[in-house]
C-alpha cells in the first residue's frame, strides 16, 4: 500500500527492490522449508552451474528512503506464512476467491480468461 501511497500523492513511479539487504543460500532456503514442513526437503547436492552467481540479494536502500520502507519478516517468517497458505489454499486462487464485479456473471482474470 505504501507504493500506491506514493503514486497517489504524486510519485512518478519507480523500481524498487524489496528484500532484507542480507542474501540467502539455497542451502538455508531448502533448510527453512524443511522445518516449516516438519520434514526435511530431498535435496541433490551439486555444484553452481556456469553463470550463476556466488552471491545475490536485493538491495532495499531506495525502499526505504522512497517509501519509508523495510523488511519486518526474515526468511523464517515467511516461509512458514507461504507454507500454511499453501496448505490451506491447495489450488491457490482459484475462481471461487475471485471478487465478482457487480453486473459481472463471473470473476475475470488472466487464468480464468486464458491468458497464461
Amino acid at each position: 500500500m505504501l507504493a500506491v501511497e506514493a503514486l497517489a500523492g504524486g510519485h512518478p513511479g519507480d523500481v524498487l527492490n524489496l528484500g532484507t539487504g542480507r542474501g540467502t543460500s539455497v542451502r538455508q532456503f531448502v533448510d527453512a522449508v524443511g522445518l516449516a514442513r516438519g520434514r526435511p526437503v530431498p535435496t541433490v547436492e551439486a555444484d553452481r552451474r556456469a553463470g550463476d552467481p556466488a552471491a545475490i540479494w536485493a538491495d532495499p536502500a531506495r525502499a526505504a528512503s522512497v517509501l519509508g520502507w523495510r523488511a519486518r519478516y526474515g526468511l523464517t517468517e515467511i516461509v512458514e506464512t507461504a507454507i500454511r497458505w499453501h496448505a490451506g489454499h491447495p489450488d491457490g486462487y482459484g475462481p471461487s476467491s475471485l471478487t465478482v464485479s457487480a453486473g459481472a456473471d463471473r470473476a475475470r482474470s488472466p487464468v480464468a480468461d486464458g491468458v497464461r
